[in-house]
């Protein structure tokens, strides 16, 4: 017996919404959501830029989790936790 793609997911377990769940996957559907600005939202230099997650590792489709940064920012960004440095001192 031949199942169609529908009933192939729910035999697995994975419902209707069977789509893809990994990093790259999510990037792809943000990029196709969210429009680009053209300018990083920290330093406000217009430039190429990346869309970072601001949720930590917890990779959703949600598209407030994302913001638009330049390449430096980003890089920033993610090396200190997803924390600004000047943010974590810790004299809040």
């Amino acid at each position: 017996m031949t199942l169609s793609r529908k009933d192939r997911g729910f035999v697995l377990g994975l419902g209707m919404n069977n789509f893809g769940q990994d990093k790259a996957s999510i990037h792809d559907w943000v990029k196709r959501r969210k429009p680009r600005k053209g300018y990083c939202s920290r330093c406000y230099k217009i430039c190429r830029t990346h869309f970072a997650n601001t949720n930590g590792h917890v990779y959703r489709r949600r598209i407030k989790d994302y913001i638009e940064l330049c390449p430096a920012c980003h890089g920033l960004f993610d090396r200190n936790g997803q924390v600004w440095p000047e943010d974590s001192d810790g004299d809040s």
